[in-house]
């Protein structure tokens, strides 16, 4: 167990070394600047969008965003991706409880670091101040909630948390919540042939309370604006991701890619696949009641994911931990280390530790690394600690399953030290983020819009960068907002294509493909 929170300790490391150096990227800088116009405009209930309603996603994460600004000094890059981290460490804690409880200490600790360190979440969500590891977070509570709490015999409090949960969840990314309850308490209740506790008051008393907590903001949201279209966007997100919006093509070809590509993901905890062949899998799923209850609550719920074609493999990720209890447990079922299984593991540990070795040694002769002024003792650092791991695991003197985990750690260290600044350095956010200086700079104290004189808004076209707005934002601590007006006294950020009317130039530049211009007019 020593060598375990060890590693342990290095994958919380990784997740917090250099988490503020890159600029925000992809949706990041959306979720942060709805979060800075809502506490702008005084109003917690609306999320706004450069002034225009957004109906996108329900606010709880970006009130999540404002608390972790609040307590980290401003909306600065480290404050907007806190939560992330803190979520993904949330997962592997919760993990590692219950698997202490109802497995063991070393298996709850072991899935929990696996499950965090699978390749989609550990080298890239947790990068990123996203909705998806929060989301995960709320809705992995839901499914232990309905397990733990059946055990000790508290249906209040089973149906009480598990909605409590759910309504958290439905005010994070609203209709995926129902489905994931429904289905798990569906499949729970009838593979274990109790269908009539669905029926009891403590579940009615439970639904009762999700309808007044995600009722109550929707209230108050109707306070000032009509809920329709809000609740009509929420339903629409969700339906166009099944056949019916994807086509009928999109359909098959999703369905041989999803489970390949959530294999992909899962790795390097995923390799462990291969202790599933060669068994029954009734004796897995009979070897313990918590690895049976994953089994088939992972099972179901990927399935709704595996035939709606515009589902993504951040969707599920709730799911990774359920996956892993199962591998784990056929890792430890097959104890013979003779077993093709375990002398093929054990050999692709060796192999990996010299392929990371050697990924250390190529550092040197990336172009784009040339900037860094340490690369040299970084890739002899990276060298000199996966050889150490390969001797250790070759003399048997650390666990395979902690070499597995201490090798992903150290990886992720080296992608902080050698990646993160890559981006920071030079990348096409860190443009955007020096485009935002440049404005603020130019347009000095002047009030600052985005010039857009057409019947749709800039909202739905998609054309400045919202790395831009986002700095914008923070810079000028005044949100940036549509305006059609051109009479108004300040300056404009305009698309070249939508100046026909003298002005001064202050500045001009490109984004998504289009000419944007920085002027005043006359």
């Amino acid at each position: 167990m020593t060598i375990l929170w060890i590693s342990a300790l290095l994958v919380v490391l990784a997740l917090f070394l250099f988490m503020g150096m890159q600029p925000l990227f992809l949706e990041e800088p959306r979720r942060s600047f709805i979060a800075i116009e809502m506490l702008y405009n005084q109003n917690l209930w609306v999320p706004t969008q450069l002034g225009q309603l957004y109906y996108n996603k329900p606010p709880l994460f970006n009130w999540v965003l404002m608390v972790s600004a609040f307590f980290s000094g401003g909306f600065s890059e480290w404050a907007m991706r806190l939560p992330t981290v803190l979520s993904t460490l949330g997962i592997a804690l919760v993990i590692y409880f219950m698997g202490r409880k109802y497995l063991d200490a070393q298996k709850g600790l072991e899935i929990g670091l696996l499950s965090i360190t699978s390749a989609g979440i550990f080298f890239y969500f947790s990068t990123l101040a996203e909705i998806d590891l929060f989301y995960s977070l709320i809705t992995l509570g839901v499914f232990f909630a309905i397990f733990h709490f059946d055990q000790i015999k508290k249906p209040y409090w089973l149906f009480l948390i598990v909605y409590f949960l759910t309504a958290l969840g439905f005010l994070t990314k609203a209709l995926p919540s129902l489905v994931f309850t429904a289905l798990s308490l569906l499949t729970y209740f009838i593979y274990t042939k109790r269908f009539k506790v669905l029926l009891s008051l403590p579940h009615f008393v439970g639904i009762a309370l999700f309808f007044l907590l995600s009722g109550a903001y929707y209230y108050q949201y109707a306070q000032y604006e009509d809920p329709s279209p809000f609740l009509n966007r929420l339903i629409g997100e969700s339906s166009n991701r099944t056949v019916a919006g994807s086509g009928i093509g999109q359909f098959f070809k999703h369905l041989w890619e999803f489970p390949l590509n959530t294999l992909v993901d899962l790795l390097p905890g995923g390799l462990l696949l291969i202790f599933l062949f060669g068994k029954k899998f009734q004796e897995i799923l009979k070897s313990n009641d918590f690895v049976k209850y994953c089994f088939w609550i992972g099972l179901i719920n990927f399935l709704v994911y595996f035939i709606s074609p515009g589902s993504r493999q951040r969707y599920i990720y709730m799911l990774y931990p359920l996956f892993m209890v199962l591998l784990v447990q056929a890792y430890y079922l097959t104890p013979d280390q003779q077993h093709w299984s375990r002398r093929f593991f054990r050999i692709f540990l060796l192999v990996l530790c010299i392929l990371l070795g050697v990924g250390c040694v190529a550092i040197n002769f990336i172009p784009d690394l040339d900037f860094l002024g340490y690369r040299v003792y970084l890739s002899l650092a990276g060298v000199l600690m996966f050889g150490l791991l390969f001797f250790f695991h070759l003399k048997r003197l650390l666990p395979e399953l902690s070499t597995l985990i201490i090798a992903t750690a150290l990886t992720r260290l080296v992608f902080d030290l050698a990646i993160i600044p890559q981006r920071a350095h030079d990348s096409d956010a860190q443009k955007a983020k020096d485009v935002a200086y440049q404005i603020e700079e130019l347009s000095q104290e002047n009030p600052l819009y985005l010039y857009w004189p057409h019947q749709t808004t800039i909202i739905n076209e998609y054309d400045i960068s919202f790395i831009t707005v986002y700095y914008l934002d923070v810079l000028r601590e005044i949100p940036l907002r549509y305006q059609a007006d051109r009479d108004k006294e300040g300056v404009f950020i305009v698309k070249k294509a939508d100046l026909n009317e003298p002005y001064d130039l202050l500045m001009e530049f490109e984004q998504r493909g289009h000419q944007f211009a920085l002027v005043r007019f006359k």
